[in-house]
């Protein structure tokens, strides 16, 4: 499974005098799980946005088992997260016109000509773990903490190296919340992947074993 490493990373945003992300030297071993949390503009999805190539601004080294997603083009950033990373964002990013099942087959349709022999069976299969029986339901139909099982459910399929979620309890109740925080990580543990999980919820800090604190886009403490 992949391992990360920061050097002297800094990402700057026009009109701001200090930097957005500024990070000297920061490691995530490989298959490691942690949760990166902080007050609100701390710099957190930017982290995230760095580590996963959705934004390969700034300067310095953000590497991937030496794969460096600075200075990659945009079309390279695209390709390689989608062969290593899973991604689960707060918003769901759901079709709500297509099934619950097309929605999580549908980055591999993008991806594919054909999908991969055995891989709508896959996805019934991780539906039915997450608790989804109904995979032929409409997205628009589905509460929000359905919506939240889907995009897990999703980002796993392809058992990636690399799992990332953006404050993926957020917008859910305490119990819908907890459940999904928890097949997050029961999911994710087995595949070995890395975790990353941008987060205040008290069941990913309780449950992962490394917390880092960012603020002023600056680690405080690991």
């Amino acid at each position: 499974m992949p391992a990360l490493s920061i050097h002297n990373l800094e990402v700057r945003y026009p009109g701001l005098d200090q930097p957005a992300l500024a990070l000297e030297a920061f490691d995530v071993a490989a298959g490691q799980a942690l949760v990166v949390t902080g007050p609100s503009g701390a710099g957190k999805t930017t982290f995230l946005n760095a580590v996963t190539g959705l934004d390969g601004r700034g300067k310095g080294v953000v590497a991937w088992d030496g794969v460096n997603l600075i200075g990659l083009s945009e079309t390279a950033r695209d390709a390689w997260r989608a062969r290593h990373v899973g991604l689960v964002m707060q918003n769901f990013h759901l079709f709500p016109g297509l099934s619950v099942l097309e929605n999580v087959l549908l980055p591999q349709r993008l991806a594919h000509r054909r999908l991969p022999a055995g891989l709508r069976a896959d996805a019934l299969a991780l539906l039915d773990r997450v608790g989804l029986e109904r995979p032929h339901q409409r997205a628009g139909t589905l509460s929000r903490g359905q919506m939240q099982r889907t995009a897990v459910a999703r980002a796993l399929l392809r058992r990636p190296g690399i799992v990332v979620a953006d404050e993926p309890t957020a917008s859910l109740d305490p119990d819908a919340g907890k459940a999904v925080a928890d097949l997050l990580i029961d999911l994710s543990t087995p595949l070995g992947a890395t975790l990353i999980v941008a987060s205040h919820d008290p069941v990913f800090l309780a449950r992962l074993p490394r917390v880092v604190t960012i603020r002023a886009g600056r680690v405080g403490s690991a």
